[in-house]
């Protein structure tokens, strides 16, 4: 029987593929990395609208976009502390179209403030860039009868159990740096974890809650609706430059821990190592747009640029080091 030139065609590139296999695929990598992306991208934010991680995705977002010449929707899958975002992009496509705003407190905090987790942070997530670093302060309502951090300390140790201080949601950044503020210090206070920041700070506002943990650069705080104390870093924030460091404020002796959370745009562990690069390059084009370092600048976020394998390092040595701190916290139910 005569095989047809079709056939014939189709069978000399099966046996190409046979010999020449490498070449094949690195020929597919190329192709797949010159056509990527050809819809809509979407980004994940595991927390609500309005705080600190939907609006940096949306100024990402936005110039993302041009980078890569299709939209990037921003996707906001909050509750669980983040758990619930994070694990719809665990379960999805490991093909570059479905980002996730993580981090530290996503996937690494929230190991030892929980149980289970419904993902393996490091076994199924791949940070594709890291993106800011964003210093936390001690806010209180401004009812509150403290004017500084050692006052709250004073407070809190003389009226043990009395005071509520909310979080984001257990296992947050927050959550970890107010629970250590209180214990170092000796004192009691009542934990109450949110659905989001925004609700929380609401809560703030209007005298439900004493105190919370929360982002520098806020708008409640620049508006003078809640009490900003102190900043939890080695060094003051641009954003609020007048605001002492914990160790200015006197209880360096006390509490241990600075801890800066980090954000980074994160993939499903398989993506094609040719698209994870394509969406490094993206970031970094990004976040060197002037706009965007401006209005970073405001909220006292870092910028973080830095290539592939740098932040995968980043990300493997911060789990080793919090992890450990965190569980030994004893966090799960306060």
């Amino acid at each position: 029987m005569t095989i047809s030139l079709h056939r014939r065609r189709l069978l000399r590139a099966g046996l190409a593929v046979g010999v020449g296999g490498a070449g094949a695929l690195a020929v597919t990598s190329v192709a797949r990395a010159a056509t990527f992306p050809t819809r809509t991208v979407n980004f994940v934010v595991p927390y609500g609208a309005g705080g600190p991680f939907d609006i940096t995705a949306r100024l990402v977002a936005e110039r993302m976009s041009k980078q890569l010449g299709q939209t990037v929707v921003v996707d906001n899958r909050s509750g669980a502390g983040g758990m619930i975002g994070c694990t719809y992009v665990a379960r999805a496509p490991a093909d570059g179209y479905t980002l996730l705003l993580g981090g530290l407190t996503t996937h690494i905090l929230m190991q030892g403030a929980v149980e289970t987790m419904p993902f393996d942070p490091m076994k199924d997530f791949t940070v594709a860039s890291l993106l800011s670093k964003m210093p936390l302060v001690m806010v209180v309502n401004n009812d509150l009868p403290v004017k500084d951090l050692r006052g709250l300390a004073d407070l809190l140790r003389n009226n043990p159990g009395k005071y509520d201080f909310a979080s984001a949601g257990n296992g947050t950044s927050g959550h970890i740096l107010a629970q250590n503020f209180v214990d170092s210090i000796g004192a009691k206070a009542v934990h109450v974890p949110y659905r989001n920041s925004v609700n929380a700070y609401t809560d703030l506002r209007g005298g439900r809650i004493a105190f919370m943990v929360q982002t520098s650069g806020s708008s409640e705080m620049r508006a003078g609706v809640v009490r900003p104390l102190a900043v939890f870093s080695d060094k003051r924030s641009p954003a609020m430059p007048q605001l002492p460091t914990v160790a200015e404020a006197g209880l360096a002796d006390r509490v241990k821990y600075n801890l800066e959370p980090w954000q980074a745009v994160m993939v499903r562990k398989g993506t094609p190592p040719e698209i994870i690069a394509q969406l490094n390059a993206a970031v970094t084009a990004t976040l060197a747009d002037p706009g965007l370092q401006s209005r970073f600048d405001e909220l006292g976020f870092v910028a973080t640029p830095a290539p592939v394998a740098q932040g995968e390092r980043y990300f493997h040595e911060e789990n080793r080091r919090w992890v450990p701190i965190v569980k030994a916290m004893d966090l799960v139910g306060r």
